[in-house]
């Protein structure tokens, strides 16, 4: 060997190790035996070994026709046999099983050789998978995705159990310690979260289509980031384009001038396609007044300067379709690494439209199936999305597409969660979102013409309670509230882990796609009375009136 034209001298020679085994076919036969000699042992053999654990593809085929006969409540006979396996592969394969050794007393043993040699084949299948997906033109990311998927599978089952002391000790340690909580922005709604998002938290809100729910986890979004949290925003619906547009939106109707009064609403459309930006008005028209010129270039300055202040941990992405679990786990490592140290937010938006991912058996057909029926798909997503939660220590903020009966009339939000109960059971705590032009007609909204309607929204909120905590003192004083689209909003709580469910009503500003807080309902006691005007948010516009 020569480095630079010179001789230099060859290394010691490695030992030759040999490769260690990847299948023992022995054990494979053995086991099979063991099961056709036994029957009530395919009970145990069942909840830990899955047909691709063999290696031999007949062997795999034989496990898995034992396994459909005994779900049928069937006898292991030559015959029945044969018609699971084709009577060809059943006359050329059974006489040498029933020939094999294979005690029915170590089929325990035998599983445990089986796991091994399968947990060590699957890197190498996985790789091979990877590099000819690659060499086929598949996306690094997807091909990423499934190496992550084997590496999960290739872990063996642990069979550790964690003495009680050990989770006493993590309890006590959580105690002294606590985990940071990221607030949302929304002090009342901070206040039914008991101060904000955790890790392990799945929050969902439902709601009927453009009536805001968008808006509203896109300003969470924003604020926790403006809180100190990294946070991906996931969304299958829109572009990151248009995520970032509702965000400029949302900080330009923030960003009060001299005087507190607006003469022209920005609105995120206006944003998105430019217009704001060249100076024209909603139909393309030059803006003649320099006044409103200046003002309207100023906001969007200030738009941008607090958007960029959060720019290193927070992130927006379009999904791809058919993306998974998985895919979103990826993002937010990826937003970690670029941001080391902060809790996590993740927001899906919706949750209906992600997949199943191939994972603890379920590979192929198996997914496929599962993918098919929106109630498995949405069932699998959610329990994928919790253990997501609760094992990369972030909070998960959905939201989700509504029953066509929730459509159509006052729903608890509950039961208006499309597609499974598993979303519901799951989450820590259920939102369902109502708007309306004015208090009146979402009085009229929540009433609804059913009982169930009716008691799901908290006694307190009259048509004067929610005029009262939906329009701020300072509402009428923005003359780009009227032009931009004002509303009024309830966020109803259906389910919450943390304390008694109620509701919260929310001013909302449509084309600034934004939420904002009036008055509390029933403060709490005479010293937060007193102290409310302080927690108001320091980006609330000033409360007094102005005239032009």
């Amino acid at each position: 060997m020569t480095t630079n034209g010179t001789a230099q001298p060859a290394g010691p020679a490695r030992p030759h190790t040999p490769a260690a085994p990847v299948a023992d076919l022995v054990t494979e036969r053995a086991l099979l035996a063991a099961l056709l000699r036994s029957p009530p042992a395919l009970a145990s053999a069942r909840r830990r070994v899955r047909a691709d654990d063999f290696h031999d593809p007949v062997h795999a085929r034989v496990f898995a026709a034992l396994v459909a006969l005994a779900e049928r409540g069937a006898p292991f006979d030559a015959v029945l046999l044969g018609g699971e396996l084709g009577h060809a592969v059943a006359a050329a394969v059974l006489p040498a099983l029933a020939a094999a050794p294979g005690a029915p007393g170590a089929v325990a043993d035998y599983i445990t050789r089986l796991q091994e040699l399968a947990c060590r084949r699957r890197p190498a299948v996985a790789l091979a998978t990877a590099t000819a997906d690659l060499a086929q033109g598949a996306h690094p990311t997807q091909v990423w995705a499934t190496l992550a998927h084997a590496a999960q599978e290739a872990r063996p089952p642990s069979t550790a159990i964690t003495p009680l002391r050990t989770v006493r000790a993590q309890l006590v340690d959580s105690w002294e310690h606590p985990a940071p909580v990221t607030p949302t922005g929304l002090v009342q709604l901070d206040a039914m979260l008991a101060g904000g998002l955790r890790a392990g938290d799945l929050v969902g809100l439902a709601g009927a289509a453009a009536n805001g729910k968008s808006a509203l986890v896109g300003q969470l979004a924003l604020d926790a980031a403006k809180a100190g949290a990294v946070v991906v925003y996931a969304s299958v619906e829109m572009p990151a384009a248009e995520v970032l547009a509702r965000w400029y939106a949302v900080e330009a109707f923030r960003a009060v001038p001299a005087g507190g009064r607006h003469a022209w609403g920005i609105s995120y459309a206006e944003i998105l396609y430019g217009r704001a930006w060249r100076g024209e008005d909603a139909r393309g028209r030059p803006l003649n007044s320099p006044r409103v010129r200046d003002e309207v270039f100023a906001r969007l300055e200030a738009a941008r300067r607090a958007v960029d202040a959060v720019e290193d941990h927070l992130f927006a992405t379009q999904l791809e379709p058919g993306a998974t679990v998985d895919r979103l786990a990826a993002l937010v490592r990826g937003a970690r690494d670029r941001a080391p140290g902060r809790p996590a937010v993740l927001v899906v938006d919706p949750l209906q439209r992600l997949f199943a991912g191939e994972r603890h058996g379920r590979t192929g057909r198996a997914a496929e199936a599962i993918n098919a029926l929106e109630t498995e798909r949405v069932s699998a997503v959610a329990q994928e999305l919790k253990y997501l939660a609760d094992h990369e220590d972030l909070a998960v903020l959905f939201t989700s597409d509504t029953t066509k009966a929730a459509a159509l009339g006052a729903m608890s939000s509950a039961g208006s969660l499309r597609g499974s109960y598993q979303l519901n059971h799951l989450a820590t705590v259920v939102f369902g979102l109502h708007t309306a032009p004015d208090a009146a007609a979402l009085r009229r909204l929540l009433d609804g013409d059913d009982k169930k309607g009716r008691e799901a929204i908290a006694e307190e909120l009259t048509v004067d309670a929610i005029r009262r905590c939906a329009e701020p003192a300072w509402w009428g004083t923005r003359t780009d509230v009227a032009s931009l689209g004002p509303a009024v909003a309830v966020l109803e709580c259906s389910k919450n882990r943390r304390g008694a469910p109620r509701a919260l009503a929310l001013g909302f500003v449509r084309g600034a796609t934004t939420f904002v807080e009036g008055e509390d309902l029933e403060p709490e006691d005479p010293e937060a009375a007193a102290s409310a005007p302080a927690r108001r948010r320091s980006t609330d516009p000033p409360r007094e009136p102005h005239t032009p």
